[in-house]
């Protein structure tokens, strides 16, 4: 199956990749809808600006999609992170150099970005989640504002801040813009809103450096998923979380989806072929899940891929046999 939605950016050595989850949006007790945390990761690596740049939640807050304070709600669009420059270079103190008499392309001014994602893999603007919510925009911070050395000891404090969408709320909390619905507008409203922003996350990026680009994820090399078996072939297809149309997938832990025809079973091990020549069999668990044609059943595994590896997937079927006993 064709992935539509783009890999997520990532790391590289001056970044530093935080993310957060969200609350519960919860209205009147009623309409409410959960999301998992993303816990943060920390990339310590920036020997090329001999600092390291390290990022804290302050308050250890999430984003809360809730009914405004107004309705007595605990609605929280703003997340506050405090900047701090670690040296790695003994004798170096990025607060107190005189950063005038470095090259302009050089000098580690601070970009902020910050991306919608779910599952792992960043929302296109055209996704439903953007009908309801508006994501920030940042101009560069100057080295001489965020590595001043008034904030060497307590750091420098940045505001990311969602808001409602402009276009479609008038910048206002649903709650608020849909008051005047009827009944079944409303609920119908809030049905399509909770489905749009459930399972949304968000990863927030903090780039010391004179530049806005953001790196790509660290990839393997091409993945196969075609088996040689021809009937595995046409009863069954596999799915890989994080994996590109250029088919390869951002390197570390993903899920693999092995959806088999229900008239056929797995005849053998699934196998995952490692550079042409490392051969691993991977343990499936059968999930309860299903994808929308029910002809199929659907089972699970995990594996951590790495950077710039080749991957084949191989497996087979064979046809279930049903036998039946008839009474005289």
């Amino acid at each position: 199956m064709k992935k539509t939605n783009k890999i997520i950016l990532g790391l590289v050595s001056t970044f530093l990749l935080a993310g957060v989850g969200y609350g519960a949006w919860q209205v009147v007790g009623t309409y409410q809808a959960t999301s998992d945390n993303i816990s943060p990761i920390i990339v310590t690596d920036s020997a090329d600006r001999n600092f390291k740049v390290e990022a804290t939640r302050v308050n250890n807050t999430n984003f809360v999609f809730d009914s405004p304070a107004s309705k007595g709600g605990k609605e929280n669009l703003t997340v506050t992170y405090n900047i701090k420059a670690i040296s790695n270079l003994e004798g170096f103190d990025p607060y107190n150099f005189n950063w005038k008499n470095v090259a302009s392309e050089y000098v580690p001014n601070l970009t902020i970005d910050i991306k919608a994602i779910k599952n792992n893999v960043e929302l296109l603007e055209d996704n439903p989640f953007f009908n309801y919510i508006d994501l920030p925009t940042f101009e560069s911070i100057s080295v001489n504002e965020w590595l001043n050395i008034n904030n060497k000891d307590n750091g420098y404090n940045v505001d990311i801040t969602l808001s409602w969408s402009k276009e479609n709320l008038n910048g206002l909390n649903p709650e608020i813009a849909w008051q005047d619905l009827n009944e079944t507008e409303y609920q119908t409203n809030f049905n399509n809103l909770l489905d749009a922003i459930d399972g949304v996350g968000f990863k927030i990026y903090f780039l010391a450096g004179n530049t806005s680009t953001l790196p790509s994820d660290p990839l393997t090399g091409n993945v196969s998923l075609i088996p040689s078996d021809n009937l595995a072939k046409i009863y069954s297809f596999i799915e890989i979380s994080n994996m590109n149309e250029d088919g390869e997938i951002i390197a570390g832990t993903q899920n693999i989806d092995l959806y088999i025809d229900k008239n056929y079973e797995l005849d053998g091990e699934l196998t995952l072929t490692i550079d042409s020549n490392e051969k691993v069999n991977l343990e499936l668990k059968e999930s309860s899940l299903r994808i929308n044609n029910e002809n199929y059943n659907r089972f699970t595994a995990s594996y951590t891929f790495e950077e710039n590896r080749t991957y084949s997937f191989d497996w087979k079927l064979k046809e279930i046999i049903h036998t039946y006993k008839f009474n005289n």
